[in-house]
C-alpha cells in the first residue's frame, strides 16, 4: 500500500470559464488504486493540473485581490477560491446509475503555507455529537478508487 502524494493524483480535464479576468476551474480527480493510503495532513493539489495555466489561486497570490489576515481573524490562515465537493466516494459506485454509493468520507481543501491541500475527516469513534475529525495516517484510511470535484477561482 502506497501513500498518496501529489504527484499520484489523477487529474480529469478540466472544465474552464472565464469570469470577468480570472478562469473558473471545475476538475475531477481520482486517487488511484496504487496510491491509497491517505497521510494525516492532506493531499497537496497541483493548481496547474486544475487548469490554472498560471498555477495562481485567487485569494492565495495578487490575482485579482490578495487576501490578507483580518482584525477579527482568530487564524492567521489566508482564504483562497479553491474547494471541493463535500465528500469523496467511490469512483465505480458514483458513475453508474442504479447503485448505492457504499463508501464515502467527508473531504474539505484547506490552505497550508499558500497551497491547497485535500483533506478528508470521519465519524470519531465515540460517535453521536462528536465533531468529525481527520483521518490520520494510523488508521491506514483506504481511498484508492476513491474521486471527488475541485472547483477553483484564479489564472
Amino acid at each position: 500500500m502506497t501513500a498518496i502524494a501529489a504527484a499520484t493524483i489523477k487529474y480529469g480535464i478540466p472544465a474552464v470559464s472565464k469570469v470577468g479576468d480570472l478562469l473558473f476551474t471545475v476538475t475531477n480527480i481520482e486517487v488511484p488504486a496504487t496510491a491509497e493510503e491517505y497521510l494525516e495532513g492532506g493531499v497537496e493539489l497541483l493548481p496547474a493540473k486544475l487548469g490554472l495555466t498560471d498555477e495562481a489561486i485567487n485569494g492565495l497570490t495578487n490575482v485579482s485581490r490578495e487576501s490578507a489576515v483580518g482584525e477579527t481573524a482568530t487564524t492567521s490562515s489566508l482564504a483562497g477560491a479553491i474547494w471541493s465537493a463535500p465528500f469523496i466516494m467511490k469512483a465505480k459506485e458514483v458513475n453508474e446509475s442504479g447503485k448505492q454509493v457504499a463508501e464515502a468520507m467527508p473531504c474539505a481543501v484547506t490552505i497550508v503555507a499558500g497551497k491547497p491541500f485535500l483533506r478528508t475527516f470521519s465519524i470519531e469513534t465515540a460517535g453521536i455529537g462528536k465533531p468529525f475529525i481527520e483521518a490520520k495516517t494510523a488508521t491506514k484510511a483506504k481511498l484508492g478508487l476513491f474521486q471527488t470535484t475541485i472547483y477553483a477561482f484564479g489564472k
